[in-house]
């Protein structure tokens, strides 16, 4: 996920983001895309100028698909995460 993307779908405007594990690759390689879109989304967040009109920043939730990644996405900065089946 690039940040020129996000600015694309504003991210910064709304409430929830729910960001969703590929079933087209490993669970090791789609876990490893949500928790990087996880830091990327933080990232651009932090950076955006809107954001600071908000009382808080976009709640997100991240699937991952091998349980030993909850706290890695967690430490990316997902509110829940989960495998949402």
């Amino acid at each position: 996920t690039k940040e020129s993307e996000l600015g694309k779908a504003r991210v910064e405007t709304v409430e929830t983001i729910i960001v969703v594990g590929s079933r087209e690759v490993s669970p090791q390689a789609a876990d490893a895309t949500t928790i990087l879109t996880v830091f990327t989304l933080r990232s651009y967040l932090a950076k955006s100028d809107s954001l600071e009109l908000r009382t808080k920043a976009p709640y997100i939730i991240a699937e991952v698909l091998d349980a030993e990644n909850a706290d890695h996405a967690r430490a990316a900065g997902a509110s829940i995460t989960g495998s949402f089946d």
